[in-house]
């Protein structure tokens, strides 16, 4: 992963790096997210393996490092891309 551009997301939501390009079909985003009180790491993944190339991304809990705790995904959608989702990341995590 390379560290992020200078793209304007949400305050509360800090990109610690993304992937610039695919790598198997897969690109992702490592996030920090929440209030000063109780932050929490998400992995942002984006995939366009499936059946026709269209975009699903889906995120996931992890730790400081990415790797994650529980592959239940905690929001995410069909046909949308990471920016999307990176552009929009409360609307699109499940509470």
């Amino acid at each position: 992963m390379t560290q992020p551009s200078n793209t304007p997301y949400p305050s509360s939501m800090y990109i610690v790096r993304k992937d610039q390009a695919f790598q198997e079909g897969v690109r992702q985003a490592l996030v920090l997210y929440g209030n000063p009180d109780c932050k929490q790491y998400y992995l942002v993944s984006e995939t366009s393996r499936l059946e026709h190339f269209m975009p699903e991304t889906l995120i996931f809990e992890c730790d400081m490092n990415g790797k994650i705790k529980d592959y239940q995904e905690v929001g995410g959608s069909k046909l949308l891309t990471l920016e999307d989702i990176l552009s929009d990341f409360e609307s699109f995590l499940n509470k």
